[in-house]
């Protein structure tokens, strides 16, 4: 069927991954490029993730994304 989102392009550039005990921060680029309810975008974002390891499992605590300039 036809979903609001359909992505051509979801690709993470540049990750870095910092560590700290059982807490992890993941800094990058985010390039995501596609069709949301029948629009067309082409997004830079930059991405600071802030995961931490719990009970044998990676969890995202939390996240953040900001617009930039197109490479």
């Amino acid at each position: 069927g036809n979903t609001a989102l359909q992505l051509e392009i979801n690709e993470t550039l540049d990750a870095k991954v910092m560590f700290e005990g059982n807490t992890a921060i993941v800094t990058g680029r985010l390039h995501q490029k596609g069709i949301y309810n029948a629009k067309a975008f082409d997004y830079f974002v930059r991405v600071t993730d802030t995961w931490i390891y719990h009970q044998g499992t990676w969890k995202l605590l939390a996240g953040h994304a900001s617009l930039i300039s197109k490479p």
